[in-house]
């Protein structure tokens, strides 16, 4: 296990995270024990034997999303499937990942925001037919026929049964504490490993929706470690190349521009120690600087323990 400490200061220091596995999804840390120590009881039966898979041939599972996997650092998966007293019948799909906070952010890629949202797991959300959740350093999908109300319960049912034999905490990741809570849109956060906002020079980091009245936006921060100060001024030339004007100061952070573009109407940026943070919407100037200022107060006080 390797415990590593990121003070979000004035004078913030950020490495890329460097990630072990914790190995906490089961006895020998595999997706395939996880499914093989199921508890099943009187009702389920499995249909099939559990099929394994390894970061080489991930592309074999169901509908694969095989680079998204790959960036999220799938360890190992294993498949099943599950009938409920010879009627209901469920396909599995489990991933044992790095950590938690890569467990989360598959489940948030894949997850629907509007839900609904059982009580299972850290964290779990139906999305059409399909149960996501996550717990420790496990993802499962519990993948049903149709999103009748029997069926979702017996769904929730083998979801509990699968959960149960997870170690693992189930304490949301740190992380997750850095935005401030004042307009975020409950479940839209979400985690990137590399290329946040698609660009390869934000690594490491999140993003999630506000709403301040009848505006709305993406708030964003990436850890950049000793690359902050390149990355803040690669961000401020794009937004400047997109909106075709120099942008204009804004005295937030260490140091700061608010821009335009067509698609986002209001960029708004600022660097903070080795993080660059923004605004992405129609937002105003009075609510773009409250927002990033409650977020830079955070980041000045945030410590994060990642385990």
């Amino acid at each position: 296990m390797t415990r590593i400490l990121y003070n979000f200061s004035g004078i913030a220091f950020f490495s890329i995270f460097c990630l072990t596995g914790c190995g906490d999804c089961a006895p020998d840390g595999t997706a395939h024990s996880v499914l093989a120590s199921v508890d099943s009881g009187d009702q389920w039966e499995q249909t099939e034997n559990i099929k394994a898979y390894t970061p080489e041939n991930l592309h074999e599972l169901p509908g694969s999303a095989t680079e998204t996997y790959r960036q999220y650092g799938v360890e190992t998966a294993a498949t099943a499937s599950y009938v409920k007293s010879g009627e209901d019948t469920v396909m599995v799909e489990f991933f044992a990942m790095p950590d938690a906070l890569h467990a989360f952010g598959l489940y948030a890629m894949e997850q629907n925001p509007s839900g609904p949202f059982p009580d299972v797991g850290t964290m779990a959300g139906w999305s059409g037919a399909t149960l996501c959740f996550y717990k420790g350093s496990c993802y499962a999908k519990i993948v049903a026929p149709d999103k009748s109300p029997k069926t979702r319960t017996a769904a929730l049912d083998l979801a509990r049964r699968i959960a149960s034999v997870i170690d693992g905490s189930t304490e949301l990741p740190e992380e997750l504490e850095i935005f401030p809570i004042g307009g975020r849109i409950p479940n839209t956060v979400k985690y990137f490993p590399e290329n946040t906002l698609g660009q390869e020079y934000f690594p490491n980091g999140f993003t999630t929706r506000y709403t301040v009245g009848n505006m709305d936006g993406q708030m964003f921060i990436a850890l950049c470690g000793d690359g902050a100060d390149n990355a803040y001024t690669a961000y401020k030339q794009l937004v400047e190349q997109i909106d075709g004007q120099p942008s204009a100061a804004l005295d937030i952070g260490d140091e700061g521009f608010t821009g335009a573009d067509p698609t986002y109407t209001n960029i708004s940026a600022c660097r903070v120690g080795s993080v660059v943070a923004g605004l992405r919407g129609n937002f105003d100037s009075s609510a773009t600087r409250r927002l990033l200022t409650a977020l830079v107060e955070k980041l000045r006080h945030l410590t994060v323990v990642i385990e």
